[in-house]
């Protein structure tokens, strides 16, 4: 890659000790500029902007699961949305994906708005602060209901979900914690109902 002044600076790829391999563009020696991360061993790539080393602005994060597929037929056209270098999405096996977020970043971590695909077909779309689900947003359910309406980091604090095509009815409140840490393959997030007073 290129270099100035004894740094990392331009365009480039590093493979680092512990397998992650970066390409992309750099700045004094770090990630800066839109660049594709890889983690073979955790099978996560994040395709995006970078500041300081982190990823930062808008970005694309993949979750795979380990299969004995042709690792090559799990890359996709090189070309992928609008020659930006993302996975073809659609010429992935449907076993190997397991979860896909688009939206912002800050820091390394999840902030603004985005979107969070779920293997199972359940996604939220809104806002995220420090990797949580908080403030406004709309998370669909697998099996077709809707919540609209408050996070608390990952927690829902409005009404009960509705079916996708049913009229606004309030049933009380809950609290339902989503953890993305707690997914299970092929199964969606498991939740926690929170009981109130």
């Amino acid at each position: 890659g290129e270099w100035c002044d004894g740094k990392r600076h331009g365009h480039g790829k590093m493979q680092f000790p512990t397998g992650e391999i970066y390409e992309g563009e750099w700045v004094a020696g770090r990630p800066e500029g839109r660049g594709t991360m890889k983690w073979p061993r955790r099978h996560e790539t994040y395709i995006g902007e970078w500041k300081a080393g982190k990823p930062d602005g808008h970005g694309h994060y993949f979750w795979e699961m380990k299969t004995d597929s042709d690792p090559a037929q799990a890359q996709g056209s090189a070309g992928g949305e609008e020659g930006k270098g993302l996975p073809d999405v659609a010429t992935l096996p449907q076993a190997q994906m397991i979860n896909h977020y688009d939206g912002m970043w800050s820091g390394g971590q999840r902030n603004g708005t985005g979107t969070f695909f779920y293997a199972d077909g359940s996604r939220y779309h809104g806002e995220w602060e420090s990797n949580t689900k908080h403030g406004r947003g709309v998370y669909t359910f697998c099996d077709g209901r809707v919540y609209h309406g408050e996070f608390l980091h990952d927690r829902m604090v409005g009404p009960e979900p509705e079916p996708e095509n049913a009229t606004h009815k309030f049933f009380g409140t809950i609290g339902v914690e989503l953890d993305i840490n707690d997914l299970v393959p092929g199964m969606g997030p498991k939740t926690r109902r929170i009981l109130r007073e």
